[in-house]
């Protein structure tokens, strides 16, 4: 017999591959298949090289610190050994990683209001039709399988026991969710700390499930080995290539985006942005309710034994403060900011059924003290939970529409990847010589279908760019001194450096939703 979690999760598992499948199938129709972000393709060339060689290099032979996510990049490798059609199993694992965060979703709800399971079920049913989640899920990205290992890292914290088991899965948890993406490491703090709050609390709360007396040192031991496990080698490989323990992108994006804080005035816009982009869906219906649950939990904090139950408020909050206050980008639907929105869809959710809840005690409360029960209007009430079912059903026909307005969106992504990055680098490819030495500053695709030696002027697989990243006179000397044969780049990125007299255009993308092109140049030194 298949017990009842496995059975949900088997449901949520066809449901996302029919939402990712619809994303996906759309493009296709469009005459376009890949993947909506070049950046896929920079986790396919690690993975492929990874399958062949066992190195995590993205130029075979020369390691580096340039993969964002080791774990998704060794889950794609896994379909090379296996000879599976690369694009077929990226957007599998992309739909087992939505059905996850489905689940894990649910799983979160129950913990924390155990008496609302349709509401629990509601949750994880929106989260695999959210737009943003189904873009993610079908883009090639880790996005969506951080997003599911925050969750169940988050549902752990609610309910972990003083045990070595509930320690190493607890550090395991963090340790994946980390080498999915460094900025893991948040919520790892976050958790740990609420961890540590209700066990130094535990003799006073009947809700502390770790004890002060004693218990606990053995589930830090745990937890510190179940997340070194996964941290370690990961930190240890980036060291060996670049001498930093985190990816290269990590420092890159930072120095990339400096200019954002040249004046406050240039910053509060983005900033704002940044706390916006999560809401930019069927969630905006559940703004209110979730900024009133935000409100309520941050009230409570002073208690100790509320810290694991305020956890994932505290997350959000915490995720998007520090991206507004250092990466304030919403590029690409916001994907840095996509996997807040199942904590905003299940806080607010609740917190919105609880306020429609008490209005309609309210209401009905006040119509029978003014006689309605003797008069017989009873009849033109409204029945129990009518404003509830109306509520959750607007919800869910706002979510469809999204859903259909970002599976638009995902073609348009994927048509202006593949006939402006993938056609630019298939001109290098088939017009290039082997050896050709390639400038570029996004290098997925040319890094996957050209295969030709790269300088990477967005810093990834080349650290030294890094100080100089938007330093357009210092990059110019760099190509110079590395005699970089082409340079492929958008048009509007660049301006002193496209305009030099050495750069002669030899292909311009042909995307149709596009203004500017894409394009490659020959450099003549």
């Amino acid at each position: 017999m298949i017990n009842a979690g496995l059975k949900q999760f088997l449901v949520f598992l066809a449901l996302a591959g029919l939402s990712a499948a619809v994303y996906v199938g759309l493009a296709t129709t469009g005459g376009s298949s890949g993947f909506p972000l070049d950046d896929a393709w920079i986790h396919q060339t690690y993975a492929r090289n990874l399958a062949g060689s066992g190195q995590l290099a993205y130029v075979p032979g020369q390691p580096s610190a340039g993969s964002t996510s080791p774990l998704w990049t060794l889950l794609i490798a896994i379909g090379y050994k296996l000879n599976i059609d690369t694009r077929l199993w990226t957007y599998a694992l992309g739909a087992i990683s939505l059905a996850l965060t489905a689940w894990f979703l649910t799983r979160l709800s129950l913990r924390l209001w155990p008496d609302r399971p349709r509401l629990a079920l509601a949750a994880g049913l929106l989260c695999l039709f959210e737009w943003h989640l189904a873009w993610a899920a079908a883009s090639g990205m880790e996005t969506v399988l951080f997003t599911a290992l925050a969750l169940a890292l988050m549902e752990r914290a609610v309910q972990a026991r003083a045990s070595w088991r509930d320690g190493l899965i607890f550090g395991a948890l963090g340790g994946l969710l980390t080498v999915t993406r460094p900025e893991g490491l948040l919520l790892v703090g976050l958790a740990g700390l609420a961890v540590l709050a209700r066990s130094r609390a535990g003799g006073r709360s009947q809700e502390s499930l770790i004890s002060a007396a004693g218990n606990f040192p053995r589930f830090v031991v745990a937890s510190f080995l179940g997340f070194g496990v996964f941290v370690l080698p990961a930190a240890w490989l980036n060291w060996q290539a670049s001498g930093t323990p985190f990816p290269n992108t990590f420092y890159a994006k930072q120095q990339e985006y400096a200019g954002y804080f040249s004046s406050f005035a240039a910053w509060l816009p983005r900033a704002l942005a940044v706390v916006s982009a999560p809401f930019i869906g069927p969630q905006v219906l559940l703004a209110p309710g979730f900024l009133r649950a935000t409100f309520s939990t941050l009230r409570r904090l002073p208690d100790r034994t509320t810290w694991p139950r305020a956890l994932p408020i505290v997350w959000v909050v915490a995720h998007l403060g520090v991206y507004a206050a250092r990466l304030p980008v919403t590029y690409q639907h916001g994907r840095y900011l996509i996997p807040v929105i199942p904590v905003i869809l299940l806080f607010g959710l609740h917190s919105s059924v609880g306020w429609l809840r008490r209005w309609e005690g309210w209401r009905r409360e006040g119509r029978h003290r003014e006689g309605w029960h003797r008069e017989g209007r009873h009849r033109e009430m409204p029945p129990t939970g009518f404003l509830r079912r109306v509520g959750i059903g607007s919800l869910f026909a706002a979510a469809a529409a999204f859903w259909l307005v970002g599976a638009g969106a995902y073609r348009v992504d994927v048509n202006v990847i593949e006939t402006e990055l993938v056609a630019s680098a298939q001109w290098i490819a088939m017009n290039t010589a082997p050896d050709a030495l390639v400038a570029a500053h996004d290098i997925g695709a040319i890094g996957y279908f050209a295969r030709r030696p790269l300088l990477d002027l967005a810093g990834l697989i080349s650290p030294e760019v890094i100080p100089i990243i938007r330093d357009e006179a210092a990059l110019s000397d760099l190509l110079r001194a590395r005699r970089a044969d082409y340079l492929a780049a958008p048009p509007d990125f660049y301006t002193t450096l496209l305009a030099a007299p050495e750069l002669e255009p030899v292909f311009a993308g042909a995307a149709p939703f596009m203004q500017q092109h894409w394009q490659v140049f020959r450099l003549s030194w």
